[in-house]
């Protein structure tokens, strides 16, 4: 991608390649719960190599031919199936889901290299807050197995000159409940959701929300920081990534060098891994999901993807009239 919409994302871009350089010890797998996916049950892609889905439309071919050509990995899906119901969550499996852009729009940047396994997992479609949290919970052990765990939606879905004011008032809640409060807090915060500022106006639909419960389950009692400051004035946007980290306790905002803050010590090798990871929308909304979208334009849902071919078409473009 090149041109105003690449340089519009560049801080996104610029602290994605900076995250494996942050690793303790590189990931066995990735898990990625995507916002883009959603079924009755939680659902795992378990082919061996899974294929792209282009959920969205009216835009330029080469969005059409990307490829991320990761392998999968069926034993993990297998395990992330017995966690949930272990659970008591419904669980199943999927041999015909590819990757959705919740998936590789980020791993592209991250791990450009595509040789670590990728399963991805869908949320459920009541998108009940604690259910989700609950789910990552379940799948925190899978953290101390290395396994990157993360969750690629966002603060703000809404766009528009109007969403200035309600995403950044929004953003700032989520940053300061993610991020500052004690966990037990956190995750009461995180289930009420709705009772934060614009929080009706940011997401009509929490879909772009909910797989940041799920990774703020498997941090559970951890703590976590942005890895993103924010910029002073920033264009149209402010992404942040708070991380979970396994055995680690330095929690901190740390700089675009990516140094420990006076007085703390960098992160060891023990433990790893499983971190959240979801791009949060700041400003007006003329960027979302890596699409740019022209004033006056709109995104609508028409449902999801689920289990169709790949290429299926999830979203769409409306013009005014």
């Amino acid at each position: 991608m090149q041109g105003p919409l690449r340089r519009i994302l560049s801080e996104l871009e610029r602290g994605l390649l900076n995250v494996p350089a942050q690793w303790p010890t590189r990931p066995t797998a990735i898990l990625v719960i995507s916002a883009h996916w959603e079924e009755r049950a939680f659902t795992v892609t378990t082919a061996e190599a899974p294929g792209m889905v282009y959920d969205y439309t009216g835009f330029p071919p080469e969005m059409y031919a990307i490829r991320y050509a990761c392998p999968g990995s069926p034993s993990l899906a297998a395990r992330v199936v017995h966690l949930l119901r272990a659970a008591g969550l419904p669980a199943a499996g999927s041999d015909t889901r590819g990757y959705d852009h919740g998936t590789y729009s980020v791993l592209q940047t991250m791990v450009p290299t595509a040789d670590i396994p990728v399963v991805q997992l869908s949320m459920r479609h009541l998108l009940d807050p604690d259910e989700h949290l609950q789910a990552g919970r379940a799948l925190a052990t899978l953290r101390d197995e290395g396994v990157l765990i993360i969750g690629s939606g966002m603060s703000c879905h809404e766009r528009g000159p109007d969403m200035a004011v309600p995403s950044a008032a929004f953003d700032d809640w989520l940053r300061r409940v993610v991020c500052d409060q004690y966990v037990v807090a956190r995750r009461q915060s995180l289930r009420m959701w709705e009772r934060a500022p614009y929080a009706r106006i940011v997401h009509p639909r929490e879909d772009h929300l909910l797989p940041l419960m799920v990774a703020a389950g498997a941090g559970w009692d951890d703590p976590a920081h942005c890895v993103l400051p924010r910029p002073a004035d920033g264009l149209c946007q402010r992404f942040q990534l708070p991380l979970w980290r396994s055995h680690l306790r330095w929690s901190s905002m740390m700089n675009d060098s990516r140094s420990p803050a006076p007085g703390q010590a960098a992160p060891s090798g023990d433990g790893v891994v499983s971190r959240l990871l979801t791009p949060f929308l700041f400003r007006s909304a003329v960027v979302a999901d890596n699409r740019e979208l022209a004033p006056g334009l709109r995104l609508i849902d028409e449902g999801r993807t689920g289990g169709q071919p790949i290429n299926g078409k999830a979203e769409s473009l409306e013009f005014p009239p």
